[in-house]
């Protein structure tokens, strides 16, 4: 009798393992992942914080994000905010305040992360830009 109350139980649990393994939802999650980043780039995101938000191990988080898209969560996260600081750049804002808009540490932090993935500073970046609009 006590096995027959259980079993609805372990279904539960047997169904909800065989869905955890199931490649396309693990993609269907990494989406997830993306799109949050995406419409949460002006905030500080760190891998603590999306971690418990997709209520996942923050260490199987950053192996299975990796393994899915080539990028470390960090990595992926950085270059969507050079992405959104490009386009803020390109529409005249200064480098403090896409700094700032970015969630930035400091304005000497956003410079060097900028530097370091596009390989011009911001200032040059935008200047750039704005000699290519005239």
């Amino acid at each position: 009798m006590e096995r027959e109350k259980n079993k609805p139980a372990q279904e539960f649990i047997e169904k909800q393992e065989e869905e955890f393994k199931d490649p396309v939802l693990y993609r269907e999650r990494i989406e997830q992942l993306k799109k949050y980043i995406a419409s949460h780039v002006e905030e500080r995101l760190d891998l603590n914080e999306i971690s418990s938000r997709f209520y996942m191990n923050r260490y199987y988080l950053s192996h299975y994000f990796k393994k899915e898209t080539g990028f470390s969560l960090t990595q992926y996260v950085a270059n969507q905010k050079i992405i959104a600081a490009k386009a803020l750049l390109k529409e005249g804002h200064s480098v403090t305040d896409v700094a700032l808009a970015l969630s930035y540490n400091s304005d000497s932090h956003f410079i060097s992360v900028f530097k370091k993935m596009t390989g011009i500073t911001p200032k040059k970046y935008a200047q750039s830009k704005e000699s290519k609009k005239e």
